[in-house]
């Protein structure tokens, strides 16, 4: 039967393809299943990320981490940030970035970022 888990998983494939909107479907199936699980959230603010869509890609990361389970509970934060850097909103970005590292200290893309974030606050 359908999990949450599955859709997630098949909108990871067909984003692999640049079928955005499609992968934005399956998530959307996710959530319909399960409410809680944010890495359909997560995932559909990476597409709209992808996409451009840079103000609804926030929301949506904003509920991957208000969301009460997921798996990867780092992505959201470094997710935020790199949109938040894209604006210009580096003390933002920062913030986010060490939310991100609470989570998973030796994550190295999000300290990388916080490195060049950091570059641009001085």
């Amino acid at each position: 039967f359908p999990t949450a888990e599955a859709h997630v998983g098949l909108g990871t494939v067909l984003a692999s393809r640049g079928q955005w909107m499609d992968a934005i479907g399956q998530c959307a199936a996710a959530i319909r299943i399960d409410p809680e699980f944010g890495d359909a959230y997560n995932d559909t603010g990476v597409y709209l990320l992808e996409l451009g869509d840079l103000d609804a890609a926030l929301d949506w990361l904003d509920k991957a981490i208000a969301a009460p389970r997921g798996n990867c509970r780092h992505y959201p934060h470094y997710h935020r940030a790199q949109i938040l850097e894209r604006q210009a909103k580096f003390v933002e970005a920062r913030d986010a970035l060490l939310k991100s590292l609470k989570i998973a200290p030796e994550w190295e893309p999000a300290q990388a970022a916080l490195h060049r974030v950091l570059s641009w606050l001085n």
